[in-house]
């Protein structure tokens, strides 16, 4: 016969209740049940559970950050995304997940990376920048659930890089003038958007949103945009200046610019 089991409930609330994997099954989904016991089963989402009774209940064994409620949770720190597990008796077990491979000698109590010389890093887009502009190579990448990493003057090897921007790495490039020194970074959808400044060692936030109104990696360039401002139109913005306190970014996939309040911006595509 065939029973429907309850769902585990992850304790981050921005995990629905219905849905641990957060609406991402088709990619990060692993169930595994202990060799030795047909009643543990091990569920996987963003984070890992346990069961002891054939799915009746389920216990959070793992975390992938500390933000809202699962500040207060005492289980271990695991990279998110859970693609899957091995077990070499009922209490050693491998897990494998976006960050690599994590490694348990007590059932899940206790789960510890495994990562050491292994580079785990998938990249989405890499941005030179221009000699001009920088000593030496320089070089940004946005990686795959592993941030947004910097390479300053590397020698070869794993381990060297500078996480300069959490979470999903986009698009990613250095200002190629050669008179201004910054990067851009830029999380999923366009939700975060940030410059870095070099000179000032400070960040500024370009664009910030919770919608997702274009594709999961979006392309970005500067781009010809329309500037209105009392009275003023037809006012053609082409370049991104650091002298100029009002910002303005676009991206050239997604009709509209991203700016400063003070002004209301209509993006035309090159």
């Amino acid at each position: 016969s065939v029973s429907v089991i309850s769902l585990p409930n992850d304790a981050d609330t921005g995990i629905p209740s219905n849905d641990f994997a957060r609406g991402e099954a088709g990619y990060n989904l692993l169930f595994a049940i202990d060799p030795n016991d047909d009643k543990t089963i091990y569920a996987g989402g963003i984070d890992l559970f346990k069961s002891n009774n054939g799915g009746e209940d389920w216990a959070q064994i793992s975390k992938w950050s500390n933000n809202n409620n699962l500040r207060d949770l005492d289980v271990s720190l695991v990279h998110a995304d859970q693609h899957g597990l091995a077990f070499s008796s009922s209490s050693r077990m491998v897990f494998g997940n976006d960050g690599g491979v994590y490694f348990s000698n007590d059932a899940g109590s206790t789960i510890s990376t495994r990562n050491l010389g292994y580079n785990t890093l998938q990249f989405y887009t890499i941005g030179v920048a221009p000699a001009a502009a920088f000593n030496g190579d320089y070089f940004l990448a946005g990686a795959q659930d592993n941030g947004t990493q910097l390479f300053e003057n590397l020698a070869a090897g794993v381990d060297g890089t500078i996480d300069v921007s959490g979470g999903n790495g986009a698009t990613s490039f250095f200002d190629q003038d050669g008179t201004d020194k910054y990067f851009i970074v830029n999380y999923v959808y366009n939700q975060l958007i940030q410059l870095y400044d070099f000179n000032t060692s400070e960040y500024r936030t370009i664009n910030e949103e919770d919608e997702c109104n274009v594709d999961f990696i979006n392309t970005a360039a500067k781009s010809k945009c329309i500037q209105s401002y009392n009275g003023m139109s037809n006012v053609k913005v082409t370049d991104l200046d650091l002298r100029d306190d009002n910002t303005v970014f676009a991206s050239h996939l997604w009709k509209r610019c991203f700016f400063s309040s003070i002004y209301k911006l209509s993006c035309i595509r090159k």
